[in-house]
């Protein structure tokens, strides 16, 4: 489910020295008491100094600086194209403590020599597979398997810049996909989490903003599925996450699965989510205003009297984006999907709540429905009375809940089976 404000983070650094500086350094930058880490590489050669940055969590790596010199005793760096610089002073041999900036946002950030990355240990049977699914497009993912004879579980990430692991450069670091990828390779489940288009590693071609439409994200999901047919992988489910779970129906609706996995799926459509999150809610904009706007757009027509503090939802270049999107009822695409369903839902899920499993549940033609006390929409335990919650977004050493597993893994098997 979309959040109703997104704030897009670039973040950049790097530094030099009258030490040799070569080697890779890491520091964190903090945001709204959120990590996100951040890695420099940087090699010196006498008084020229060359690198790259890594920002984990984005899945970005190797990115560019447009200028990177030593002020006296200090490191200036700059990316012309985010309009961003950082200014960092050597405080010892191997610390260093600056401020980046971008535009009238400042962040602390200082950095220390660090001799290994923070990379998640990867498995003997996990690679990476690219998938071109449109002229120019190609789908990078992770696949964890063992044997095509097994189950294959294609992940379906929620909305936004969520990556392949479940994380994203809005605050959330949980690795969640991941952490579920691993436990379901521990029981004989293969499977695929993918970057979506223009996310991460995912390219996105020539396609510009205004031209993308919610059908392309589940025609690549169509592709994926159609691609691993031809590598031999006779039964897929496909598990979609919070706006995943609908792009998964959609895929379930063409691609004879062999199950269908809803994970905090909205159950209602999104002009009526949006509507419930902004109605009260939004300084200076009234209710009537809101109500206007998101009809409008879902009935195709262009709305440029936008009030100031919605542009970045409603802005015009994704108004064509969101008119494909809102047209869709969860309710009734469940009611075309043949294949066995399973719909899961937390109970500490402060995006999606209960109802929207109850509603799916209640449309769909045979469905099972699993409600995981505690579980939040990160599909970790949050702990009694939801006191973790916080913890769960930005924490990836917390696993991913012990019933969420069983559940999805008692379906898949018994599933897998019966369509032996």
């Amino acid at each position: 489910m979309k959040k109703i404000l997104f704030l897009v983070l670039c973040l950049i650094a790097s530094y030099s020295y009258a030490q040799n500086m070569t080697g890779a350094w890491k520091g964190d930058i903090q945001i709204q008491g959120n990590r996100l880490p951040i890695v420099f590489h940087l090699q010196q050669n006498g008084d020229s100094l060359s690198g790259t940055w890594d920002s984990p969590a984005q899945k970005a790596f190797k990115l560019s600086f447009s200028t990177l010199r030593i002020k006296g005793d200090s490191l200036i760096a700059t990316i012309q194209n985010l309009q961003a610089e950082y200014s960092g002073k050597f405080v010892a041999v191997d610390s260093l403590s600056g401020t980046w900036k971008q535009g009238a946002v400042s962040f602390p950030l200082s950095m220390k020599r660090h001799d290994e990355e923070d990379a998640p240990e990867k498995l003997k049977d996990e690679k990476e597979i690219i998938i071109p699914v449109a002229k120019n497009i190609s789908i990078s993912g992770t696949l964890i398997s063992r044997s095509t004879t097994e189950p294959l579980v294609i992940i379906i990430a929620g909305s936004g810049p969520t990556d392949r692991d479940g994380n994203n450069p809005l605050g959330v670091s949980s690795d969640s996909y991941r952490l579920l990828a691993q436990e379901l390779y521990d029981n004989h489940i293969s499977t695929y989490r993918y970057d979506k288009r223009g996310i991460a590693k995912s390219s996105a071609g020539n396609m510009t903003e205004a031209a993308m439409r919610f059908t392309d994200f589940s025609n690549d999901a169509d592709s994926i599925v159609a691609y691993f047919r031809t590598q031999g992988y006779q039964k897929i489910f496909i598990a979609g996450h919070s706006e995943g779970s609908l792009l998964g129906m959609l895929v379930a609706e063409q691609m004879n699965l062999t199950g269908y996995i809803s994970i905090s799926g909205a159950g209602i459509p999104a002009d009526q989510i949006l509507e419930q999150q902004m109605t009260g809610k939004v300084p200076g904009v009234s209710d009537s205003t809101i109500r206007r706007v998101l009809s409008e757009i879902k009935d195709g027509k262009a709305v440029n009297d936008i009030p100031e503090v919605l542009k970045p939802i409603f802005r015009p270049s994704v108004q064509p984006y969101l008119t494909s999107w809102l047209k869709y009822d969860p309710r009734m695409e469940i009611q075309r999907i043949s294949c066995p369903i399973l719909i899961i839902q937390g109970t500490c899920d402060v995006q999606v709540g209960v109802q929207n499993a109850t509603d799916l549940f209640n449309a769909a033609k045979h469905a099972t429905i699993k409600i995981i006390p505690g579980m939040s929409h990160t599909l970790k335990d949050a702990g009694k009375d939801c006191v973790n919650q916080q913890q769960t977004y930005t924490d990836p050493s917390l696993p991913v809940s012990k019933e969420l597993v069983s559940d999805i893994v008692t379906f898949v098997k018994q599933s897998a089976e019966r369509n032996n």
